[in-house]
C-alpha cells in the first residue's frame, strides 16, 4: 500500500508544480510587483536666444527721433550726419551684382564735404531723400554758425560694383 500514497503524493507534488508555473493567475500566491521605470526626464526646452533684428534700408534710411538740434556743437552735429550718411551707405550700395546696377550719389551734407559715392539704382531716390531731410533738420545752420566746413579732394572715377557692393573707382 505503500505505493499508492507515494503516487498520491506525487500527483499532489505535480499539480502543485504546475500551478506555479503556469502563467494562469494564483489569487493565493502574491507576486512581487515590478516597477515599470520612471522616463527619464527631459530636459526643459530653452528658448533659442532670437537675433537682433538687422536695421533694414527703411531704418537705414529714416532720421532717428533723437537728431541732434540745430543748436548743438559744431561737432556733434557733423558727427552725427557722417555717421548717418556712413550707416544709410552701407544698406544702399549692399546687392549688386554687376557694374550697370550702381549710380552715383553724394556723400556731402551741409556739415562736411565728401568725395561722390555709388549706390544701387533702386535706393538711389530713396537715399537721397534721406540725405537731403539730414542735412536740413542737423546742417542747415551748420556753415552759418561759423563751423568748420572742409571738402577732400577727389579723384575722378565711376560707379562700380565690387564684391557685392557698389562703390566709387578710379580710373
Amino acid at each position: 500500500m505503500r505505493i499508492p500514497i507515494i503516487l498520491a503524493l506525487a500527483f499532489s507534488l505535480a499539480d502543485a508544480c504546475s500551478a506555479s508555473g503556469s502563467s494562469a493567475p494564483n489569487d493565493d500566491v502574491k507576486q512581487p510587483e515590478v516597477a515599470e521605470p520612471a522616463p527619464e526626464p527631459q530636459p526643459e526646452p530653452q528658448p533659442q536666444p532670437q537675433p537682433e533684428p538687422e536695421a533694414g534700408l527703411d531704418d537705414a534710411l529714416t532720421l532717428p527721433h533723437d537728431v541732434p538740434p540745430l543748436d548743438s556743437p559744431c561737432k556733434t552735429r557733423r558727427e552725427f550726419a557722417q555717421g548717418r550718411v556712413e550707416s544709410a551707405l552701407s544698406f544702399a550700395s549692399n546687392g549688386c551684382t554687376n557694374d550697370a546696377e550702381c549710380v552715383k550719389a553724394a556723400q556731402s551734407t551741409g556739415c562736411r564735404g565728401a568725395c561722390p559715392t555709388a549706390v544701387l539704382a533702386t535706393h538711389a531716390e530713396a537715399y537721397e531723400s534721406f540725405r537731403t531731410s539730414l542735412d536740413e533738420r542737423v546742417c542747415s545752420t551748420y556753415q552759418g554758425d561759423k563751423c568748420p566746413y572742409a571738402t577732400p579732394r577727389c579723384i575722378s572715377g565711376a560707379p562700380a560694383c565690387v564684391e557685392g557692393r557698389c562703390a566709387w573707382v578710379g580710373p
